[in-house]
């Protein structure tokens, strides 16, 4: 909470500070061309808290303060800053909601309907929810691994596969093998767009992600298209692994 409170006040002091520095220049840039008028400074958006007028005569500027605009103005500020954060935040916390809206799980996996689906993930994705962008991969190349194990043990288990000839099997290798062995087509449905996703953030991600913010120097609060894409692989790999424990839990593998 302490974070958050120093964040927002640094935003609005920013925000605060470029309002009242563009209002300087659009009233010094508004007596350009204007020979009847002098330059003045008027600070303050989008109420004026400091201003400056002429005096017939006088061969300097007169100025004044309006404490109640000042406090107006920051006091907006601060709320723009605060419903903006909040909307931000929002939208992280509901992007799971807005991903099952976008993306609906046309594939159908018999004995399961898309609310089991939903449910399971979302139970699923509960332990990402404190982490940061590089603890999130972290998880998700762990659960990847434990994901190639598991269908691994599958294939010795359950297919009478040879266990000796799996020590240098990729994710990519071992789908490949069960679908030959004859594992139910439909969870392939699932695993294929798994295998593509884990493939890229293993190989690509960081050093994209690395470039990007070297290049952008963006903050590291920005939601960058690399955190998209691994939310979304984040997403497809615990829907895959709630649908590996419910299939082995009830013995459908055929």
């Amino acid at each position: 909470m302490l974070r958050k409170f120093i964040i927002g006040t640094i935003w609005s002091a920013i925000i605060f500070s470029l309002a009242s520095y563009a209002s300087v220049m659009i009233s010094l840039l508004s007596t350009i061309g204007d020979l009847s008028s002098k330059p003045v400074t008027n600070i303050g958006f989008p109420f004026t808290y400091y201003y400056q007028f002429w005096l017939n005569g006088s061969d300097s500027p007169n100025c004044g303060w309006n404490f109640t605009n000042f406090v107006y103005d920051l006091i907006i500020v601060s709320l723009v800053v605060v419903g903006a954060y909040y909307f931000i935040e929002n939208r992280k916390k509901n992007r799971l909601k807005r991903y099952w809206k976008k993306n609906k799980i046309d594939n159908k996996f018999e004995g399961l309907d898309q609310d089991d689906i939903r449910k399971g993930t979302a139970n699923g994705l509960e332990k990402y929810k404190p982490l940061n962008f590089f603890e999130k991969y972290a998880m998700y190349m762990g659960v990847a691994q434990l994901l190639e194990l598991r269908l691994k043990q599958i294939f010795v288990n359950d297919f009478g596969g040879d266990f000796d000839k799996l020590d240098n099997w990729t994710l990519g290798r071992t789908l490949s093998e069960l679908k030959n062995k004859g594992l139910r087509s439909d969870f392939f449905l699932f695993a294929d767009s798994v295998k593509n996703a884990r493939n890229y953030i293993a190989h690509e991600l960081i050093s994209n992600e690395v470039i990007w913010n070297s290049l952008t120097k963006s903050n590291p609060e920005h939601y960058t298209k690399g955190a998209r894409a691994l939310d979304k692989a984040i997403i497809e790999l615990e829907q895959l692994m709630f649908i590996l424990e419910w299939n082995d839990k009830n013995g459908k593998w055929k």
